[in-house]
């Protein structure tokens, strides 16, 4: 659910939301994968409301707007597939071919990454993680190849790597 505070997903909920923006909300809840690429005027058009009330909507659950919202929908969507699952989301126009498929969303990926990124924040950890002694990675659902690729690092001045794996059901 959207509005548990369990999820995660919206922190704080409103304590009472009108008849559209509920309207909304329950079709989030039982289209994730929709929801999680649609623009404003898709979700609006399948919802019956105006794209600003998404907005709106987006903003009241503690969102900027709808783009940030979307994101974390999208994420919480794609970590409860699996690897097969990423890749057929994703798939969109290159359906047929997974690899043109997964190589543009890494560049989707990376193009956002580089629009947001701190780099002194990242300089920042990089240190702090090259300074520590032992380090753990965590990989869950579709992120965990990143956590078996980091198991053959072989850095002299780490004492112990722990790597955990996870994956959804």
């Amino acid at each position: 659910m959207i509005l548990d505070r369990d999820s995660g997903l919206v922190p704080n909920p409103p304590e009472r939301l009108s008849r559209k923006q509920r309207t909304v909300i329950a079709y989030i809840e039982h289209n994730p994968k929709f929801a999680a690429f649609a623009t404003t005027a898709e979700l609006g058009a399948r919802t019956g409301v105006h794209p600003s009330t998404i907005v709106r909507l987006s903003q009241l659950l503690g969102y900027p707007g709808f783009p940030e919202f979307q994101e974390a929908l999208r994420h919480r969507y794609l970590n409860s597939l699996d690897a097969i699952g990423v890749m057929d989301a994703y798939s969109g126009a290159h359906h047929s071919d997974v690899v043109l498929a997964s190589l543009d969303q890494d560049i989707r990926n990376l193009s956002a990454t580089r629009s947001t990124l701190d780099r002194d924040a990242v300089r920042q950890i990089a240190a702090i993680i090259q300074r520590a002694r032992s380090v753990l990675i965590v990989g869950a659902g579709s992120h965990a190849g990143i956590a078996i690729k980091d198991l053959s690092i072989e850095e002299p001045d780490l004492e112990d790597v722990f790597v955990e794996l996870t994956t959804t059901a």
